[in-house]
């Protein structure tokens, strides 16, 4: 028989190209037999950094990036690639409208060193960063036969290659929050479309701003957020509508962070099933003191409650911005009513200018001014202006008149006729020296005349006062009826009683009892 070498060269060559795609398939995971489709879980990881700090401590993909208005940020962000079915071509990083980039450069390590060139492209609010391929069409042949085969590795990073890019953005002048997005992808095999994303909340923030952390644990309950315009202004939506300035920054099975900016934001947590559920909420609020391309400083709030249930406690807000969320508040608008009596009363316990009417009370306070007025005048009358100079004793007239019978007896029969001499002539003495002081007399000014006379004026109408005062007290009464009697009258003219005889002291006019030889009021004397 004869060797057909034809066949065996055809038969060799069919062996090569299986060796080759065998080794091709064992040298380059990345494009096995399960290349294409999706990523594996885990098998690939972005992690975000930058050299600013929140309140000294740096700012990751846990908090969220807090940015100044109008400043610049770099960006680091690593990229690693662990499965082995998928390589990663492509990365792609979006910010919100209001930010821009303003720059970009890849740092694409390998294990040979070699094929490492990535491009990037700004779009806007977007940078792309691409792997270049070698030759066009070369991933026709299943996976990259020339650079699978020559170098082993290509530009893109395969199995257990990472690599780093830098993002330089810029922060607008107003404050905002939105998402920064950051997918990777392997778009360039024959039969790609893995993807892989994640996102995180950026603001851009100026003193004096608010922005809140709200987690809220709880496995069925769903979280949403709307604006309300608290008691005194605040908010720039009708309240009741969604409430857009917030981002969710991590989410578990049981428990999701939102990153909120401002503070007039209702929080709205209900059940999934319909019925009564129990979740815990944490509110962090952050009030930013000063900020930079460095550091934003801010003073931070922090309340948490536990066992809240979402029949009592559906919404949490603070409608009078009191420090108190209406939960714990007993008086949500701060209008003097609790919530309960205004509920009871049928008024808005969310509306200060909704509330039950005030019971109308009489001004006891005004009555017991005027009593105070009154006992101060009256003291002052009684107490002040009714001391007088002591009353001297009353003397009954026929005892004076023998004390002075014996003074003249007693002054003859000691001076004689000189003693009668000088008192005759005291009455010319004082005559005499009363012209002398009628001829000094000068004029009064007119001023002192009329001020005078208007102080005695007042004197004698608080003396006309006090007399009658003093008659009225002296008045004489019935002592059946109260009536006022003269001390004339032997029966009542008012009740027809009969009276008893009455005495009056001719001295003081006290009343005197019957048969008294003196008067109980001033010790006068009686005959």
């Amino acid at each position: 028989m004869r060797f057909n070498y034809g066949k065996a060269v055809s038969v060799a060559a069919v062996l090569g190209m299986l060796a080759v795609f065998a080794y091709i398939a064992l040298e380059d995971p990345a494009h096995g037999e399960m290349w294409g489709g999706s990523y594996g879980e885990n098998e690939v990881s972005i992690t975000t950094t930058t050299s600013a700090t929140l309140n000294g401590n740096p700012m990751t993909e846990d908090t969220g990036f807090v940015m100044a208005r109008g400043s610049s940020y770099t960006f680091q962000v690593e990229v690693s690639n662990n499965d082995m079915n998928d390589d990663i071509d492509t990365v792609v990083a979006t910010l919100p409208s209001a930010f821009s980039i303003n720059g970009g450069t890849p740092d694409v390590e390998t294990e040979s060193g070699e094929n490492t060139d990535w491009n990037a492209e700004i779009v806007g609010s977007m940078i792309r960063f691409v792997a270049v391929s070698d030759f066009p069409g070369v991933n026709q042949t299943g996976g990259g036969f020339y650079y699978d085969i020559s170098s082993k590795y290509d530009d893109a990073l395969d199995y257990t290659q990472s690599a780093q890019f830098t993002i330089t953005v810029a922060a607008p002048e107003t404050s905002t929050i939105g998402a920064m997005t950051l997918k990777v992808s392997d778009s360039k095999t024959e039969k790609g479309g893995a993807e892989y994303t994640e996102s995180y909340p950026v603001l851009s923030i100026g003193v004096g701003d608010v922005f809140q952390y709200i987690t809220v644990k709880g496995a069925d309950v769903s979280v949403s957020f709307r604006e309300y315009t608290p008691i005194g202004g605040g908010g720039t939506r009708a309240p009741g509508d969604a409430f857009l300035s917030y981002v969710l920054l991590k989410e578990t099975a049981e428990e999701r962070t939102y990153v909120v900016l401002g503070e007039d934001v209702e929080i709205v947590v209900e059940s999934l099933g319909g019925v009564d559920t129990v979740y815990d909420l944490t509110i962090v609020k952050h009030t930013v003191l000063s900020a930079s391309d460095q550091t934003i400083t801010t003073e931070v709030d922090t309340n948490r409650f536990t066992g809240l249930h979402t029949e009592e406690v559906p919404t949490v807000r603070d409608t009078d911005m009191d420090g108190k969320y209406d939960f714990e508040d007993s008086d949500d608008d701060n209008d003097g009513w609790s919530d309960k009596e205004e509920i009871k009363k049928g008024t808005d316990p969310l509306d200060p200018t909704s509330h039950p009417e005030k019971e109308k009370k009489f001004p006891w306070w005004i009555v017991v001014v005027l009593i105070i007025i009154i006992v101060a005048i009256l003291a002052y009358f009684f107490v002040i202006r009714g001391r007088g100079p002591v009353e001297e004793e009353v003397i009954p007239p026929a005892e004076e008149e023998a004390a002075e019978e014996a003074e003249v007896g007693g002054a003859e029969e000691l001076y004689g006729e000189e003693v009668v001499e000088e008192e005759a002539a005291a009455p010319e003495a004082e005559e005499a020296a009363a012209e002398a002081v009628e001829e000094e007399v000068y004029e009064v000014p007119a001023a002192e005349v009329a001020y005078e006379d208007e102080e005695l004026k007042e004197l004698e109408g608080l003396s006309e006062e006090l007399d009658e005062i003093l008659e009225e007290s002296e008045q004489l009464t019935c002592p059946s009826c109260g009536g006022v009697i003269s001390a004339e009258d032997t029966v009542c003219p008012h009740c027809g009683a009969e009276l008893e005889d009455v005495y009056i002291c001719p001295a003081c006019g006290a009343e005197v009892p019957p048969g008294a030889t003196s008067c109980p009021s001033c010790g006068a004397t009686f005959e």
